[in-house]
C-alpha cells in the first residue's frame, strides 16, 4: 500500500511538473494559461520607423500588453533608432502575450520639405508578434492603434478581426481601395505599396509644423477610435491642401504635354513631383513604384464628392459638395482624355446668376456673372505675377500681352475673340449703347482710366500677322481693336463651361457639291471653279501610280496614300508619254496654269518674283492668304481669321509628310518634313539642283507655306523629282 501510494503521489508530482514545464515554455504562468495565449520568449524585433524616417537616436519602446484586455502591464523594453533610415533592432524581448505596443519618439526627415524636423513626434503601432518579428511603425499603424483597442474592448472582436477592420476603415477614409497589405509591413522607400503610405503621411503632414501635425494626427486618431470614420473641418483642410498641391502638379504636367514647357533658371518644380523625386533618390526606387499623385488626387476628389471622371462623362461639370471646404460649390470639369477633374475656379452664390472666382495663389475672390455659357470676372485682376509693369491702384493691375496670357487664376483664362464678340452682342453690339451697359456697376463693371478709356486683353491673335486684340471701351463706344502687345491693358478672366473654340476637324461646309468619278477606281472627287477653270478640290487618291506605297527610314515608316490623298514623285505624277496620273478628261496642271490661278487668287494682286543664288529671278510668290485653304487645318492655336477663308472651296491642307528621298534610297540625310501642302506641276526643266552630296534633276512644284506662322503664302519652287507631293488635277 505504501508503495502504491508513493507511486501515485510521484505520478501526480510528475504530471504537475510537466504542466509547469509547458507553462514555462508557452505562457507566462498567469491565470491566462487556461486561455492558451502564446507568450513571447527571448524574441528579437526589428523594423523601420517612418514619418519620414526617424533620425538616429530616436527612442523605440516595446510595451507589454495583457492578452485579454490589451492593457499595458507596465513592463517595457527600450532601444534607439540606429540610423537616419529609421531602422531599429531590439533583442531579448519577453512578453506575457503576443500583443505589444510599439512607440517611437523623436525627430524625423520631413518627407514634404525633405528637411530634418524642428520638433519631435510620437507614432504608435499595435502588433501581434505570434508569427512576426518585423514591425514597421508609421502613420497608418498610428491611426489604427486606438481603433483596434476600441473594437477589442468595446465590441468584443478578436485582435485579428479588429486590426483588419481598423485598417480597412482608415484606408477607406483616405480613398485607398487597393489591397496594400498589412500596415506594419509598409515601407515608404521599398515596398511596392509604399506609395499609399507615402500619400497618407504627406497628406497629414502637409506644410504643418510638428506641433500642428501632432494635433491633427491626434484628432484623426480619436475620430477613428470612436467610429472608424474621420470627417469635419480638419479633414476638409487636408483635402483643400491636397487639391491645391495636385492642381499645381497638373498645371506643370499639362504645360509639358503642350510642348511649350521650358525650364528656366527660376523654374519651381511642383511639390508632388519634388517629393516623388526625393523618395526615388533615397533608395533608388523605380519610377513605376511611386504613385503619390494618384492617391493624393483620389483623396481630394473623394472628399469633394466629385465621383468618377472618365471618357463616359468627359466634359461634365460638377461642384465641390464638401461644406467644410473653402472651395465649397466651386466647379470642376471632367477631362475624359486624362480622367482628371479640372478646376474651373468659379462657384455659385445664392443669386442664380452670381458667381465668385477664387484665386488659389493669394486667396483673392472676384465677383463674376454668367453671360451666355461663359462666366466673366466683373472685377479687374489684382494679382502680381512679377512681370506686369505698372499697378493702377484704382482699377487693378495693368499687364503686357505676354504677362496677361499667364496671369489668370488656375481654372480661368483670358477671354477669346468669339467670347468678347458674344459679350458685346449681349449688350446690344458695338457702339455707345454697349459701352454704357458695360460701364454699369451692377453689370460688367467696366471702369475707365484717367484718360477716359479702358483696354481689356483678348487671348486670340490674328492668324495672318499675329496681331493681338483688346476690348476697347470709352464713353462713346465699345469695340474689338488691334493693340500693340507691349502696351498695357487690364485683365478680366473667364470660365467657359463649354468649349466654343471651332475644332480643326469640324466638317467643312462647301458652297457647291460638284463631283466627278474616276473610272479607274470609282473614287469620287469634288471639284470647284476658279477663274473659269475647273480644279479638283481634293487631293488625288489614285494608288496604282504609286510604285512604293511605304517608305521606311530608321524603323519609321511613311505611308504614301491615305484618306487625304496620295503623295507622288514627279515621275509618278507626270506618267508616261500618253497620259499623266489624272483621271480621263483631266490633266496635271502646268506651271503656267498654276501661275494663272494663283495670280487670280492673290490678295490685291500681290505677286512677287524672287531669286535663288545662281538661278536668277525665276521664282514667283503669291500672297494668297487662306483663300485656297481652311485656316482651321493650319493653325491649332488660339487664332482668329478676319479675312476671307477658302472662298473658292479649294480646301488645301497639310497632308502627311512631304518626303525628300536621296538618290541612293538609303541615306536619310535628305529626309525633310514640312508642315505645308505641296503640289506637282507637269512642267519640266533642264535645271539640276544640289541635294546633300548629289546633283538631282528638278521639277516645278507649288508649295503652300505657313511661313513664319504669319501669312499663308504660295510659291512656285524647284523641287527634287524624287520628292513626294500631292496632285490637284485641272479639267481639259
Amino acid at each position: 500500500m505504501k508503495v502504491m501510494k508513493f507511486l501515485s503521489n510521484f505520478a501526480t508530482l510528475a504530471f504537475g511538473l510537466l504542466l509547469w514545464a509547458c507553462a514555462e515554455n508557452n505562457t507566462a504562468g498567469t491565470s491566462e494559461e487556461s486561455e492558451g495565449i502564446v507568450a513571447i520568449k527571448d524574441r528579437e524585433i526589428a523594423g523601420v520607423t517612418q514619418k519620414g524616417p526617424f533620425l538616429t537616436g530616436s527612442s523605440l519602446t516595446v510595451q507589454e500588453l495583457n492578452g485579454e484586455t490589451l492593457a499595458q502591464t507596465g513592463k517595457s523594453f527600450i532601444t534607439r533608432v540606429k540610423s537616419n533610415r529609421g531602422d531599429f533592432v531590439l533583442g531579448g524581448v519577453n512578453l506575457v502575450s503576443p500583443y505589444a505596443l510599439l512607440k517611437v519618439n523623436g525627430y524625423y526627415l520631413n518627407e514634404v520639405t525633405w528637411k530634418k524636423s524642428d520638433g519631435m513626434v510620437v507614432l504608435n503601432a499595435l502588433t501581434d508578434l505570434s508569427d512576426r518579428s518585423h514591425v514597421n511603425v508609421n502613420v497608418l499603424t498610428h491611426l489604427t492603434a486606438d481603433r483596434i483597442l476600441t473594437l477589442v474592448r468595446r465590441d468584443g472582436k478578436s485582435f485579428a478581426e479588429a486590426k483588419k477592420q481598423a485598417e480597412k476603415e482608415v484606408l477607406k477614409s483616405f480613398a485607398i481601395t487597393d489591397d496594400i497589405g498589412n500596415s506594419e509591413d509598409l515601407d515608404l522607400f521599398e515596398d511596392k505599396n509604399g506609395s499609399a503610405l507615402l500619400a497618407v503621411s504627406v497628406l497629414m503632414q502637409g506644410e504643418r509644423a510638428e506641433a500642428e501635425f501632432s494635433e491633427l494626427l491626434s484628432k484623426a486618431a480619436i475620430a477613428f477610435a470612436d467610429s472608424g470614420v474621420w470627417n469635419g473641418p480638419e479633414k476638409a483642410e487636408v483635402a483643400d491642401w491636397a487639391f491645391q498641391t495636385d492642381d499645381e502638379y497638373w498645371n506643370e504636367f499639362l504645360e509639358e504635354e503642350s510642348g511649350y514647357f521650358e525650364r528656366s533658371y527660376d523654374y519651381q518644380q511642383s511639390l508632388l513631383r519634388e517629393i516623388e523625386e526625393n523618395v526615388r533618390s533615397w533608395k533608388g526606387v523605380d519610377t513605376a513604384d511611386i504613385s503619390l499623385e494618384k492617391y493624393v488626387n483620389d483623396f481630394w476628389v473623394n472628399e469633394y464628392g466629385l465621383g468618377e471622371c472618365s471618357e463616359k462623362n468627359s466634359g461634365e461639370i460638377r461642384e465641390n459638395k464638401n461644406e467644410y471646404s473653402k472651395f465649397y460649390n466651386v466647379k470642376f470639369k471632367c477631362d475624359g482624355e486624362y480622367k482628371h477633374w479640372m478646376w474651373l475656379g468659379a462657384r455659385n452664390l445664392s443669386e442664380s446668376n452670381a458667381f465668385e472666382v477664387v484665386d488659389l495663389r493669394d486667396d483673392a475672390v472676384y465677383k463674376a456673372v454668367r453671360i451666355g455659357n461663359t462666366i466673366w470676372m466683373v472685377e479687374n485682376l489684382r494679382y502680381s505675377n512679377g512681370r506686369n509693369d505698372w499697378n493702377s491702384q484704382k482699377n487693378g493691375r495693368l499687364f503686357k500681352y505676354d504677362s496677361a496670357m499667364t496671369a489668370c487664376p488656375a481654372g480661368t483664362r483670358l477671354p477669346r475673340y468669339s467670347e468678347v464678340e458674344n459679350l458685346l452682342l449681349q449688350y446690344g453690339g458695338a457702339g455707345k449703347g454697349a459701352a454704357d451697359s458695360l460701364l454699369l456697376k451692377n453689370g460688367f463693371g467696366a471702369t475707365l482710366e484717367k484718360d477716359g478709356t479702358m483696354a481689356m486683353w483678348i487671348s486670340t491673335r490674328n492668324v495672318y500677322f499675329g496681331e493681338v486684340f483688346v476690348l476697347a471701351i470709352n464713353s462713346t463706344g465699345a469695340n474689338i481693336e488691334e493693340f500693340y502687345s507691349e502696351d498695357n491693358a487690364i485683365v478680366r478672366c473667364v470660365v467657359s463651361e463649354s468649349d466654343d473654340v471651332q475644332k480643326t476637324d469640324a466638317p467643312k461646309q462647301y458652297s457647291a457639291d460638284k463631283y466627278i468619278t474616276d473610272a479607274r477606281d470609282d473614287e469620287n472627287y469634288r471639284f470647284t471653279e476658279i477663274n473659269g477653270k475647273y480644279w479638283l478640290a481634293e487631293n488625288l487618291r489614285y494608288r496604282e501610280a504609286v510604285t512604293n506605297d511605304t517608305i521606311c527610314v530608321h524603323d519609321e515608316c511613311y505611308y504614301m496614300c491615305g484618306d487625304e490623298g496620295c503623295l507622288y514623285s514627279w515621275y509618278e505624277a507626270v506618267g508616261d508619254s500618253t497620259h499623266d496620273v489624272c483621271p480621263e478628261g483631266w490633266h496635271l496642271p502646268s506651271r503656267s496654269e498654276w501661275d494663272e490661278m494663283l495670280t487670280f487668287v492673290a490678295m490685291e494682286n500681290r505677286v512677287h518674283s524672287y531669286s535663288v543664288a545662281g538661278l536668277g529671278s525665276t521664282f514667283k510668290g503669291y500672297d494668297v492668304g487662306y483663300r485656297l485653304s481652311d485656316f482651321r487645318e493650319w493653325n491649332q492655336g488660339d487664332y482668329v481669321l478676319r479675312e476671307e477663308n477658302d472662298p473658292y472651296d479649294f480646301s488645301a491642307k497639310p497632308v502627311g509628310k512631304n518626303i525628300m528621298i536621296p538618290s541612293n534610297g538609303t541615306d536619310d540625310s535628305g529626309l525633310y518634313s514640312f508642315g505645308d501642302a505641296g503640289f506637282w506641276t507637269s512642267s519640266d526643266t533642264s535645271i539640276v539642283v544640289a541635294y546633300g552630296d548629289g546633283i538631282e534633276p528638278a521639277g516645278w512644284a507649288v508649295d503652300l507655306l505657313d511661313q513664319d506662322f504669319t501669312r499663308n503664302k504660295a510659291g512656285i519652287m524647284l523641287e527634287n523629282k524624287l520628292n513626294r507631293y500631292s496632285v490637284r488635277c485641272v479639267k481639259d
